[in-house]
């Protein structure tokens, strides 16, 4: 197999053209060399190679021979006048496609039979129902130009009339891909497009005619193993398989913290070992950072993988392995797992290397978090502190290192966090008592005793008033 890690986020570019092409500005013997280099200097992995009206087999093996670690789809761009003068279609078919056969038969049928107006390549075109049919009989996918490339299917059928809106729904219905010129399209899609149609992956591509300009807009990132039936998934999941821009969220995390992502596990057995008989582990193997599952049937290993990882990531837990234990792989008196060694490769380089009987992580820092099935069993059993305990490590984990401070596990986070909390409650609650004793003091005004005391204290006042004034009167 050529990638074992699965589906990845790589660069890709679905429309790029070659000397064969006939508006191609260069033709020189060093165009296909000069393709390789700009593919291979801008990290692209797979192409779609779409000459228009031309499916060139022997360039096409050429470039497969220059760059044999770049995929080469086989396609073709034609023109269609289907609701409008000159829109432009891309097909692309699989990399294992009979390129004999497929060049053949697009020279038989689509040059020969089918094609309109074909006495100049200024004036050629074919009716889309042709192009649909021999792209879906030849097992093809079809992208059209879209939002404000030319040529395309926004810019060459107006939405002024309700039969070009139908043409367009159409349309639609037959494409795979749509490929827009700008990255706001994008945008615009999302936002109109796809609340009329089913959603479709959005790309945006090169379009390169000269080898010596390759350049493109945004990148254009597919997620998915670098074959046609990797690419074939992004149509029935376009927003998670497709990005279009410097770099994906994921690869971005990835590229920082690669002293925290696994690339690769190998198991050996040692020179020299203990135990004659069947080899048990001889393998490498490299790991996808987006790993999420192991899958296998009961006995098909998925336990040993995972106890190896521990292992070598120094895992604490390693004591409810129900691989690596005292009662299976290190049973005396073969201790089998003596005869093997486990060495673990970190995406910045960084090797481990533990033997599979080494049995001594209770002093040393943890690499990963392992929680093997029985110590889960063990935790879901006791419901109590080491349950909790566990569920305060993984939102401990989740928490970004920035924002941990001192903290060395999650109950410190939270009495750090909560300190000045705790403050201002407690200025809270002295503001509240001082307003409780403000209200307490003016439910009391409200009695009819308080009242009858306001009503004496006036006419007391008065009273007193009153003999002033007369005092006063007299003198």
């Amino acid at each position: 197999m050529k990638n074992t890690r699965g589906s990845e986020w790589n660069k890709w570019d679905l429309h790029i053209h070659t000397a064969s092409s006939y508006d191609s500005p260069y033709k020189a013997d060093d165009a296909d060399e000069l393709l390789c280099q700009a593919l291979a200097e801008n990290d692209i992995k797979a192409v779609a190679i779409t000459d228009h009206f031309k499916i060139d087999k022997t360039r096409i093996e050429h470039l497969r021979k220059l760059a044999p670690e770049i995929v080469f789809f086989p396609g073709v761009e034609l023109r269609t006048d289907k609701g409008a003068n000159n829109l432009h279609l891309i097909l692309i078919f699989s990399e294992l496609s009979d390129l004999e056969t497929l060049s053949a038969d697009f020279n038989a049928i689509m040059l020969r039979t089918l094609a309109k107006s074909k006495e100049s390549d200024e004036t050629i075109y074919w009716q889309f129902d042709d192009i649909v049919e021999f792209c879906k009989n030849h097992g093809g996918l079809i992208s059209i130009h879209a939002g404000k490339k030319s040529n395309g299917i926004d810019k060459e059928i107006s939405n002024a009339l309700p039969v070009k809106e139908a043409i367009k729904s159409d349309i639609a219905k037959h494409v795979d891909f749509f490929e827009v010129g700008k990255k706001k399209d994008i945008v615009d899609y999302y936002k109109y497009v796809f609340k009329e149609i089913d959603e479709k992956p959005i790309i945006l591509c090169s379009d390169c005619h000269d080898p010596r300009k390759y350049s493109a807009k945004e990148s254009l990132w597919i997620k998915a193993n670098v074959t046609f039936e990797g690419l074939k998934q992004c149509i029935f999941q376009p927003s998670e398989r497709v990005y279009v821009g410097t770099i994906p969220a994921a690869v971005d995390r990835v590229n920082k913290n690669k002293k925290a992502n696994i690339d690769s596990l190998s198991v050996h057995r040692i020179i020299e070992p203990k135990n004659d008989g069947v080899s048990w582990f001889d393998f490498d193997i490299s790991l996808n950072a987006g790993l999420v599952a192991v899958i296998g049937n009961k006995g098909s290993g998925k336990s040993a993988f995972s106890d190896i990882i521990g292992q070598v990531c120094k895992c604490r837990t390693m004591g409810s392995a129900s691989f690596l234990n005292d009662n299976r792989f290190r049973k005396m008196p073969k201790n089998l797992a003596s005869d093997y060694i486990a060495e673990i490769k970190w995406k910045d380089g960084h090797l481990e290397r533990k033997g599979l009987d080494v049995n001594e992580f209770e002093t040393v820092i943890e690499d990963a978090q392992y929680l093997p099935q029985k110590y889960i069993e063990d935790v879901c059993n006791d419901i109590g502190n080491i349950f909790q305990e566990e569920i305060d490590k993984v939102i401990y984990s989740y928490v970004d290192r920035t924002e941990r401070g001192s903290a060395a596990n999650l109950a410190e986070l939270v009495k750090n966090k909560s300190q000045m909390i705790q403050i201002e409650m407690e200025g809270v609650y002295k503001e509240i008592e001082r307003l409780n004793e403000c209200i307490i003091r003016l439910e009391r005004k409200k009695t009819s005793q308080y009242r009858l005391l306001i009503v004496d204290s006036l006419k007391k006042y008065q009273e007193i008033l009153e003999r002033h004034e007369k005092i006063n009167h007299k003198k």
